[in-house]
């Protein structure tokens, strides 16, 4: 081990250098400037979340409150310059900001608890939320130490890493404005057709034995057969006009703009799950050695002895070959692919085993790129769940007719779905991990978080089973003898019996997920490295 350990001394400031010894050469490391570390965060968050680290809690809040206003000001001129994005009215923004705190007053005057509402609880409710994913996230970074370490040290990495709004926010606002103003370009060039503002003709509710029953009856075709063709004829025009615009121009809402959306909102999540996961110094917590089993003290006892307790050899618990790492952070021979299986087949059989495989103090985050793995699967098996779903209504008609927003749509809900397959897999080990940890008497957060990671194959199987439900469900409530004859036939709406079979099949899969948590890290609560 000599000639490995690295030393390292920092100088306090901005733009510290940092000295390294790694066997006989030094080299010089300079961290970047904090205003630098800030506007990168997005891009390099590892490096950024290294050099923020050296700011208090307070300091980071009083920081992470100045970028929130510079955000609204920012959103604030955007929604001021309008869909043209036409700076000049951006002038205005100054005197209605000055103006602002009278007109608090008065609203407050008028209407004091709607004032309180969105001046006072809307902010701390936002503030809120920031703790509740920072509270969320504590797991993915966890180390071997107090949980209060692990939720200070997410917390003082997401609101640092709010910028990343900043940036998601701008790359947006640039592409819907260069679409509104490429297709006011595009249409100052060549106008759309215009609707001769023609209304459907009313039909006559005279009875048949009136005298002018026939000769209304007829002006009356006679209009409407004119009100069809001026239909068919702007149709004929619409339809022409619009398929020489450009692709990206096509279908209003600006698909690719609202794909981009959802494609940042996942971004951030993963930027904030990068930063949270980075590297950070914290002096080790010196535990006496535990039976693996039981949790006795061993301290003192021989390497060929028993546990007293359990009956477990010592050299199990404590020997070299004890939790030598789970297959994929081994990197076996048989490749990859047989390595994903072969761990997937063990998280949902051996849950326990699997526990009993991983270091929970020194963890290599080999379990976070087998749950990226995963993630690709979740989108493929959404994407193919909602366009299944969609061809249900038309058969394709609307797919083939407008393909940018089936894909936009298809790309959207993919995206969420990873983003929630995330989301409950922290969520999980935030819980699973602080239930056992109450029990186990030390901070679980790591190792619930490694088994979340390792059940992330279960995600994927929960997508498709999810999918393949759905999709079912959803035909056969288009069909006329299906789910709405099906929900009469035993007196229920027909949303409901839609909802409880589509919710029932779900909270098993949560549950079983749980469990299998629950068991994988309760193997880990008596782990010695």
């Amino acid at each position: 081990m000599a000639g490995q350990i690295q030393q390292e001394t920092q100088v306090h400031g901005h733009g510290a250098p940092t000295m390294t010894d790694v066997g006989s050469e030094q080299t010089v490391v300079r961290e970047p400037h904090l205003l630098t570390a800030l506007l990168a965060a997005a891009f390099r968050p590892a490096l950024a979340a290294r050099r923020l680290d050296r700011l208090s809690l307070r300091r980071a809040w009083l920081l992470h409150v100045a970028m929130t206003l510079v955000f609204l000001v920012m959103v604030a001129c955007i929604a001021e310059a309008g869909p043209e994005f036409d700076w000049r009215r951006v002038r205005r923004l100054p005197g209605e900001l000055l103006d602002y705190p009278d007109e608090l007053l008065t609203e407050f005057r008028l209407r004091p608890a709607l004032t309180v509402i969105l001046s006072v609880v809307i902010p701390a409710s936002v503030e809120f939320g920031f703790v509740a994913l920072a509270v969320v996230l504590a797991p993915w970074g966890a180390r071997d130490e107090p949980l209060r370490a692990s939720v200070a040290s997410a917390l003082r990495r997401v609101w640092m890493f709010s910028v990343v709004a900043f940036w998601a926010v701008l790359l947006v606002t640039a592409v819907q404005t260069a679409f509104a103003r490429a297709e006011a370009r595009y249409e100052s060039v060549h106008p759309p057709p215009i609707w001769p503002g023609l209304q459907p003709p009313v039909q006559p509710t005279v009875p048949p034995t009136d005298p002018d029953y026939q000769r209304l009856n007829e002006e009356w075709a006679a209009q409407m057969r004119a009100y069809t063709d001026a239909t068919s004829r702007y149709n004929q025009q619409w339809s022409a006009w619009y398929s020489k615009k450009p692709w990206y121009l096509r279908s209003h809402g600006y698909p690719l703009a609202t794909t981009l959306g959802f494609l940042a909102g996942l971004w951030t999540l993963v930027t904030l799950m990068r930063a949270v996961a980075a590297p950070r110094s914290s002096p080790p917590i010196v535990r006496d050695p535990m039976c693996e089993a039981c949790g006795y003290n061993l301290t003192g006892m021989a390497a060929d002895a028993r546990c007293p307790e359990c009956g477990l050899g010592v050299v199990d618990s404590l020997g070299e070959h004890v939790r030598p790492g789970t297959d994929w952070e081994r990197c076996p021979a048989m490749g990859r692919m047989r390595t994903l299986a072969r761990v997937f087949v063990m998280s949902e059989t051996r849950p326990a085993d699997l526990g009993r495989q991983i270091r929970v103090t020194g963890g290599a985050g080999a379990h976070r790129y087998y749950a990226a793995a995963w993630m690709p699967v979740v989108f493929v098996v959404a994407a193919f769940g909602i366009l299944f779903a969609v061809s249900a209504i038309d058969e394709w008609q609307s797919f083939w007719w407008a393909p940018d927003v089936g894909i936009a749509v298809c790309v959207s809900f993919s995206t969420s779905c990873v983003a929630g397959a995330l989301l409950v897999m922290l969520g999980s080990a935030c819980m699973v991990g602080w239930w056992i940890s109450l029990k186990a008497m030390r901070n679980m957060w790591p190792a619930a978080a490694q088994i979340a990671a390792y059940l992330a194959g279960d995600l994927a199987l929960w997508a498709m089973i999810g999918a393949v439900i759905g999709v079912g469900l959803w035909n056969w409530s288009w069909q006329p003898d299906g789910l709405r004859q099906a929900a009469l036939a035993i007196g229920m709406p027909p949303q409901s019996l839609f909802m409880g079979l589509f919710f029932l099949p779900n909270a098993f899969m949560g549950g079983r997920f749980l469990v299998l948590l629950a068991r994988g890290t309760s193997a880990a609560r008596c782990a010695n490295r």
